[in-house]
């Protein structure tokens, strides 16, 4: 399976909490918007992963929290073959 991080970067301003995302620019979901995410590098740990993609995808810094996992298993339509099995590990920052 492959195993990705899935930013969710959010800030608080006067008590109302705002969300950064982006449009995704590649297939699955191509012109959907969302968090952004990333692969994990071998050796690297979920919260390094974390912050090198909000910087690479954002040119931001700051600390990253552990919030929980998704597990999504891909299949096709017609022959229900499976396609992918992913984990997403989510993290606040």
């Amino acid at each position: 399976p492959k195993i990705s991080v899935i930013l969710i970067p959010h800030k608080k301003i006067k008590g109302k909490k705002y969300f950064l995302i982006q449009q995704r620019t590649k297939e699955p979901y191509f012109g959907y918007w969302g968090f952004m995410a990333g692969k994990i590098r071998f050796g690297e740990t979920i919260k390094e992963t974390a912050l090198r993609e909000l910087a690479e995808e954002a040119g931001l810094s700051g600390t990253a929290k552990f919030s929980y996992e998704i597990h999504e298993m891909v299949y096709d339509k017609k022959t229900h073959e499976q396609l992918e099995d992913k984990f997403f590990l989510l993290l606040e920052l």
